[in-house]
């Protein structure tokens, strides 16, 4: 076979062109990473992660984004300790162990591999909920082209991690449901779900609710024993919060885990109180966390002040395209604004008021990011389009307990989001996961509209079109 044969066969395989056209993306990127190493360390909170990485090999503390000297612990604690004080062990302990260890090459090489098979998962996410090969390749591809997929390989940031592992995760679900279970099939989705609670605890409770929808599709047959496996992807991470609390004694203790839900609830009180609505009590205020009882109290007594953060995370829900990722890894943004908390100026100046701060901050970066966000919205309202068509008409042979699964995994997201301080990009981006395969359902709903629509105009002899184009 000669040369031009061989690669016209092998672009014309879906997973070898999505794996030979990302490729060759992310080479030039790391091309840049190598003349820019800094980069590595622009992502959110990767400074953060670098230095309990320090701590927990070195028992030095190296608080690097206030710029100060390293200090030393005395006596230093021991190394288990060291590992389960400083919050949830995924967000940081694989990619810094491996930046230690290896470097910064070898790292973001890693990390690229593991989201080209994030890409090709979504591919196969796609096949198994009923696109057609070409339309999931065109999924895949837009999803390898968001924010979050380009960059987040190039930095040491938690979604470099989680994200392959959840499409991993999403796609054994889905296959589970479609084609039933295997020992090799539920052995590789509850590792998969395993790893992603571990790199990100937002996930900690689905298990449960997977174990619920998994018994109820295979409540005819001997197939509901498979359910009960799948809570064994919480066992980690419950042992973990166990440790620590045996640890740090109580979640009241300052080194407890930022994740839990009382700091979450503390911190937007924080914000309700900086926005200018709500005056908070000294002992609140210089505390850590409180109780959901005082958190809903405050809110039924102040309700302005939660619905202005409310809505302001909402507008970041469906505006924020994730382009801050672009800022931090090009150095976009000038100085004296690279600290700045988005979430803040949304609170502070609304919606038109934050964009406004960006052009006068930077107008190469607003231009940036506000076209950038005109295409993501798009993309999000192709992927509502595409979800309520996929629920309500779902292509042969798609279950309901498939369908349940992509919108109680949609749902889930939202209600993190409104529960956590603040609506971060990185938040929502697992669901576009199941957005980009969904965007692709609802762009293909249109062609069948404007189909109809040009038949109507060519009278009433014409066909209506009922279902999608052949790719």
């Amino acid at each position: 076979m000669n040369l031009s044969k061989w690669l016209k066969n092998m672009v014309g395989h879906p997973v070898a062109f999505l794996l030979i056209f990302f490729s060759l993306l992310h080479a030039g990127l790391f091309c840049f990473d190598l003349a820019n190493p800094d980069s590595f360390s622009r992502g959110d909170r990767s400074f953060d992660r670098l230095g309990k990485t320090t701590y927990l090999y070195e028992g030095r503390v190296e608080d690097s984004w206030f710029d100060k000297p390293a200090t030393l612990i005395q006596p230093t604690p021991a190394w288990p300790d060291r590992m389960v004080e400083n919050g949830a062990p995924g967000d940081y302990i694989v990619a810094g162990s491996l930046y230690r260890f290896l470097g910064h090459a070898p790292t973001v090489f890693i990390q690229i591999l593991l989201t080209l098979g994030a890409i090709v998962m979504v591919f196969l996410l796609g096949r198994e909920m009923g696109l057609s090969r070409g339309y999931a390749v065109a999924g895949a591809t837009l999803f390898g082209l968001l924010p979050g997929p380009l960059v987040q390989a190039h930095m040491i940031v938690s979604e470099a991690w989680f994200m392959p592992t959840l499409a991993l995760a999403s796609w054994g679900m889905v296959r589970l449901f479609q084609r039933g279970p295997s020992p090799a099939l539920i052995t590789l989705t509850v590792v998969a779900w395993t790893l992603t609670i571990f790199f990100r605890q937002q996930f900690l409770l689905l298990p449960i609710a997977l174990t619920l929808l998994t018994a109820w599709h295979f409540r005819h047959s001997k197939r509901w024993l498979c359910a009960p496996l799948l809570l064994l992807a919480m066992a980690p991470n419950l042992m973990w919060s166990a440790t620590e609390n045996a640890i740090t004694a109580n979640w009241q203790n300052e080194s407890a885990s930022f994740t839990d839900i009382g700091f979450q609830l503390h911190q937007r009180l924080l914000r309700m109180n900086a926005a200018g609505d709500l005056e908070l009590e000294d002992k609140l205020a210089d505390t850590t966390r409180v109780s959901p009882v005082t958190f809903f109290q405050l809110t039924a007594k102040y309700p302005k002040a939660y619905l202005r953060t409310a809505l302001s995370d909402n507008a970041d829900f469906f505006l924020n395209p994730g382009t801050a990722y672009f800022s931090r890894y090009l150095d976009l943004l000038p100085d004296k604004h690279k600290n700045r908390g988005w979430g803040a100026i949304r609170d502070e100046k609304g919606l038109l008021g934050m964009v406004v701060f960006l052009v006068v901050s930077s107008p190469v970066f607003a231009a940036f990011m506000v076209t950038h966000a005109g295409v993501h919205l798009l993309m999000l309202a192709l992927g509502l389009l595409g979800l309520v068509v996929w629920l309500r008409k779902p292509p042969s042979g798609i279950y309901y307990a498939t369908r349940w699964f992509v919108l109680g995994c949609i749902i889930y997201t939202y209600l993190i989001i409104q529960l956590s301080y603040q609506s971060r990009w990185s938040l929502r981006q697992p669901v576009e996961i199941l957005f980009a395969p969904l965007a692709i359902f609802g762009w293909l709903q249109c062609q069948i509209w404007w189909q109809n629509h040009k038949r109507c105009k060519m009278g009433p002899q014409a066909r209506h079109v009922t279902h999608a184009p052949n790719n």
